[in-house]
């Protein structure tokens, strides 16, 4: 073990053998190279030396020391802190604003494109049963209904059930489903030939509405009330 001093600053390096060859050196302080030559060459002292240490890899002409040097401490990232944040707040008020959010358009539309089967999204609006007399042919109930589509896309009208009460009954009325058409004209329902005319199942537009008319051609005995309702 043997140590070299810098002839510029007198900055010491320790050595772990004695060179080789003519090494040449670079002085961490004051960036100076020089060699082996012209270097003092100084015994070892009993303590450690000062700045730090230095080696000689054989077979490079001009090996570079190595100081010790603390270690940099890394920058602290609040981003992600920041943004954990964020999704709190978001979820907690998403969560007191459930009801509100549950009748938005967009969820709504990814509902019901999720689930086609079920009557998501939609808007009816019913009028008053109208009795329809007939000559020569039982009076017929048509009902007037307006479908709203309340999702971002086009689909067809949903399947209705028609709930019929009894005056009198106990039991929960009769559920049936109906079949929706254009609205005929009144000209029209009263002809003792009228029979009902295939379902209308053309997609209503995406946030549009569509009229269309129930027909109950045999509507039961003492009938007091009808609802209509989705399926």
């Amino acid at each position: 073990m043997m140590e070299v001093g810098c002839p510029n600053c007198g900055n010491r390096y320790r050595l772990p053998a004695p060179p080789l060859r003519n090494p040449a050196f670079h002085c961490l302080a004051c960036d100076t190279r020089f060699s082996i030559h012209t270097a003092p060459v100084v015994d070892p002292p009993a303590a450690a030396p000062r700045t730090g240490s230095a080696a000689i890899i054989p077979g490079e002409e001009a090996p570079t020391s190595v100081a010790t040097a603390p270690l940099a401490t890394p920058p602290v990232r609040l981003w992600p802190w920041l943004m954990a944040l964020l999704l709190i707040v978001a979820a907690i008020g998403g969560w007191l604003n459930r009801q509100a959010w549950a009748h938005a358009p967009l969820l709504q539309s990814l509902e019901a494109w999720w689930a086609p089967q079920r009557s998501i999204g939609w808007g009816i609006t019913a009028t008053e049963p109208q009795w329809i007399t007939r000559r020569d042919a039982p009076p017929l109930l048509a009902i007037g209904l307006q479908l709203h589509n309340k999702v971002m896309f086009d689909r067809p009208p949903p399947p209705l059930l028609l709930i019929t009460h009894r005056r009198g009954a106990r039991k929960p009325g009769d559920a049936q489903l109906v079949t929706l058409h254009h609205q005929p004209s009144l000209t029209q329902l009263e002809q003792p030939d009228w029979h009902p005319p295939e379902a209308d199942r053309t997609p209503i537009a995406a946030g549009g509405e569509r009229d269309y008319t129930v027909v109950l051609d045999h509507p039961p005995d003492l009938l007091e009330s009808v609802e209509l309702t989705l399926n």
